[in-house]
């Protein structure tokens, strides 16, 4: 045990830098792993020259211009959902593919819409001021990815459209998130459409699946709420500066980690 808190001090003083490099510290065993989660995110594995659309993404909303399969009622409870495109998976809600492919193209807005999905000009409000439309498609094992996410469709280099069954899904760009406080040391990292992984020092990591969060409309605090057999995770982020009681750091967000009716308070941000 001793020789394991030298590990996680450092870690919790540096706490600044790393979420200014968009790395992690993480117990010396597993620094490998984080280093390749961090990377994975922004070096796509395919032929055709690196996408800016490639990473993580999730859905504020939905546009349904034409026939659908959906309603509006079932499109809005993908709201909140991610899409994770990286070098190593892709990941949407209810599918997972290894090792995918991707290919970028550009096509003419009202051609590629009314050839594609037989939209008039002007149906499709998001893109009404993007004449050349930069797209996205995903491949997994040399066959189209047909979950959703698997072609995109850039608007900015924030926002997207994801057309999947009739609706086309509004995503934003996304990042993971980095937290820790100390006495307890510990740490939060939640990897968007992945996993929560909570840890402590000498005690098993706690991991649970990532639930669509919610948000505060008084306090603008984000809620993640995660409840599996063995585990109660609550996760509340709330924007507002937190300085770092070891370092003196000062960062965005206040945090605070309710496990089993424990709580821990620190600080956090978005790993850049």
């Amino acid at each position: 045990m001793s020789a394991r808190f030298p590990v996680w001090s450092l870690c919790m003083a540096a706490l600044a830098a790393t979420l200014l490099l968009g790395g992690g510290c993480r117990k010396a065993e597993e620094a490998q792993p984080t280093e390749r989660a961090r990377t994975d995110s922004t070096v796509p594995l395919t032929a055709s020259p690196p996408s800016d659309l490639i990473g993580i993404w999730t859905v504020i909303g939905h546009h349904r211009p034409g026939i659908s399969a959906m309603i509006d009622d079932d499109a809005a409870v993908w709201h909140g959902q991610t899409v994770r495109l990286t070098a190593t998976e892709a990941i949407s809600p209810d599918n997972h593919c290894d090792q995918p492919t991707y290919s970028t193209q550009t096509q003419a807005r009202d051609r590629f819409l009314t050839e594609e999905f037989h939209l008039p000009p002007g149906r499709l409000a998001p893109l009404a001021s993007v004449e050349q439309l930069t797209l996205l498609e995903v491949s997994c094992a040399g066959a189209p990815w047909t979950a959703m996410g698997g072609l995109l469709i850039e608007i900015d280099p924030d926002r997207a459209l994801a057309p999947w069954d009739g609706v086309f899904f509004e995503l934003e760009r996304d990042r993971d998130f980095l937290a820790a406080g100390q006495e307890p040391f510990w740490r939060l990292e939640i990897e968007k459409g992945k996993a929560i992984r909570f840890m402590q020092v000498g005690k098993p990591d706690v991991v649970t699946p990532v639930p669509i969060s919610t948000t505060d409309r008084v306090t603008h605090a984000r809620v993640f709420h995660a409840i599996t057999e063995a585990n109660d995770l609550r996760v509340v982020i709330e924007p507002t500066p937190c300085t770092d009681v070891m370092s003196g750091n000062l960062f965005e967000t206040t945090v605070t980690v309710t496990l089993n009716k424990q709580t821990y308070h620190g600080c956090g941000g978005p790993l850049k």
